[in-house]
């Protein structure tokens, strides 16, 4: 969570600012920094994913938050049904390859769900995609052993979940069924205030916080 803030903060400050990645324009450089430049973004894009214009919009990025989560998930599995020791770098590699194929697999989804003349997801899409569901079949796969999912789970992992998916249930049927409001009128001010909605969608997470309680490694 502190990481996706500092995150935002981060892109907040990048796009405050104009760049002129490319150094090209009007600009006398030697080889060495024109041919490194080559490998900086051309132009500095702003993404606007409106998430909550339409529930097929929430879908498609609720999907993408399953498959980042699903990701991650992925390597605390593997690493106790393949008995991987923690001192390993297997983990650090992995995690290494899947950051290089995010960046622009990201950018790729991003293109598919928003424009329309794009009628065809990008190839490391697909390889993230690929690579989490082989992932998964490898964990279960290796896990039929009894190495995973031996023991219900507690009540303080059930019950903050469970009530997570009823409240998030209802508030997902709830605000769908009426008017959602793009988030881009939100940020320019158009829908102000608190609803009971809103209420109801920041509660949704707050039992999510006792899960911190079990978290260990």
């Amino acid at each position: 969570m502190l990481g996706m803030c500092l995150g935002r903060v981060t892109l907040w400050l990048l796009e405050s600012k104009v760049y002129d990645w490319s150094g090209r324009r009007g600009k006398k450089m030697g080889y060495f920094r024109l041919a490194l430049n080559q490998f900086t973004p051309f132009s500095w894009e702003q993404y606007h994913w409106e998430v909550f214009s339409s529930f097929k919009r929430f879908a498609e990025i609720f999907f993408a938050i399953v498959i980042c989560l699903l990701t991650e998930l992925n390597a605390f599995f593997m690493l106790t049904t393949l008995s991987i020791p923690k001192e390993s770098n297997f983990n650090s590699y992995r995690l290494l390859l899947v950051f290089l194929l995010g960046i622009p697999a990201a950018a790729e989804y991003y293109e598919f769900i928003t424009n329309p003349e794009c009628w065809r997801l990008g190839q490391n899409s697909w390889m993230i995609l690929s690579i989490a569901t082989f992932e998964v079949l490898v964990w279960v796969k290796f896990s039929a052993n009894g190495v995973l999912f031996t023991q219900p789970p507690p009540p303080m992992v059930l019950y903050p979940i469970l009530a997570f998916v009823v409240m998030f249930s209802i508030w997902m049927v709830l605000f769908f069924r009426s008017d959602p409001q793009p988030t881009s009128r939100r940020a320019r001010g158009r829908v102000t205030g608190w609803g009971y909605l809103d209420v109801l969608f920041w509660a949704s997470f707050t039992p999510l916080i006792f899960l911190s309680s079990q978290w260990a490694f």
